[in-house]
């Protein structure tokens, strides 16, 4: 997923882009504009906190225990690095150029490739989980376990690294107008086109495809059962697995819609470059970065839902500032026993 660099070194006003004439490119131009400088950062913090106490909780001692907390885990992990990655992007509005230094770029770029990755295939994963859980209960207590859980995430995780070491070389710092600037290599062209491609399909084009047609089936599936037929028969572990489909169904669906507008654009992109000679406008460019934001908020929507719909998530985060509240008291004590030693002594 590519991350959009805003260049503050080389600030122009907006009438520099466009003509008095052209007043829907110059709204969209701010919007683009404030949305970068006010809302990015907000998504950035707020995200990296949510993800952060979720892989707490995920990967606590009694939530650790089911396969769907595992892929929860690690959404919540890559989704911690995107943002800290993003945030280093945006703090260039700030002055610090720290994402056009050799090596930092090279690093941010990667990371946000694999995280962009392993985001939507943890989803992918998820969303088999509640497709197995919705049309073949009786068979999730064997498919849907934790070892195997595990297994596939450690997978997905190396087959990212391994397919994204590309970028390391293929992105660099160059010199123009005496600024550096972190962008593609323009060593391998066509090499680079090919991997666009590549990561257009395997990125963009596979999991969305799955994703719609598991979501879709899995929606309908819920608009004809009734919670009776849900609870017939079922087993207690059965019973619990079916809680789980709610918070998992939002997921889906939430990545689902704030992606697909982002998604849409970068294909529309790849054809208009590739088949015609037309190329991205300012007004397009402002589009995407649009587009680009409304997908970020997809890294920090998750803690909502989790909260809202999901009884166990909750208990841990009330567990987790209990714990900590707890502890705090302990030291506290500690401290005030010690002071009054010292004083008898």
């Amino acid at each position: 997923m590519e991350i959009n660099y805003y260049n503050n070194s080389s600030q122009t006003s907006a009438k520099d882009y466009f003509s008095l004439d052209d007043s829907d490119s110059l709204i969209l131009y701010q919007l683009a504009r404030v949305m970068t400088i006010y809302v990015q950062p907000v998504i950035c913090i707020a995200g990296l906190a949510g993800n952060i106490i979720s892989l707490f909780i995920f990967l606590s001692k009694d939530l650790r225990k089911t396969s769907s907390n595992i892929y929860l885990g690690g959404l919540s992990a890559c989704g911690s690095l995107f943002l800290v990655a993003l945030f280093l992007v945006w703090l260039e509005v700030t002055g610090v150029r720290l994402v056009h230094e050799p090596v930092w770029c090279q690093s941010i770029v990667f990371v946000t490739y694999v995280c962009s990755f392993l985001t939507v295939w943890f989803v992918v994963c998820i969303t088999v989980e509640n497709y197995i859980f919705t049309f073949h209960l009786k068979k999730a207590t064997y498919f849907c376990t934790v070892p195997k859980a595990k297994i596939i995430v450690c997978s997905v995780t190396a087959v990212g690294i391994v397919i994204y070491l590309f970028v390391m070389w293929a992105s660099g710092v160059v010199v123009v107008k005496g600024h550096t600037i972190c962008t593609e290599s323009a060593s391998h062209p066509r090499v680079t086109e090919i991997f666009t491609y590549i990561d257009t399909i395997v990125v963009l084009v596979l999991p969305s495809v799955i994703l719609v047609m598991l979501i879709g089936a899995i929606l309908i599936k819920h608009l004809w059962i009734t919670r009776s037929e849900i609870r017939t028969r079922l087993t207690k572990k059965e019973k619990s697995l079916v809680k789980i489909t709610r918070v998992l169904l939002a997921i889906g669906i939430n990545y689902v819609v704030l992606s697909a507008p982002s998604y849409i654009n970068k294909i529309r992109f790849i054809i208009m470059t590739a088949f015609t000679e037309v190329r991205p406008t300012i007004t397009d460019r402002c589009l995407n970065q649009i587009f680009q934001i409304i997908f970020y908020m997809t890294f920090c929507a998750n803690f909502l839902f989790y909260i809202l719909w999901s009884v166990n998530f909750r208990r841990g985060l009330k567990r987790l500032f209990v714990f900590n509240k707890c502890c705090s008291y302990t030291r506290d004590c500690d401290n005030g026993q010690q002071r009054m030693l010292r004083d008898v002594t």
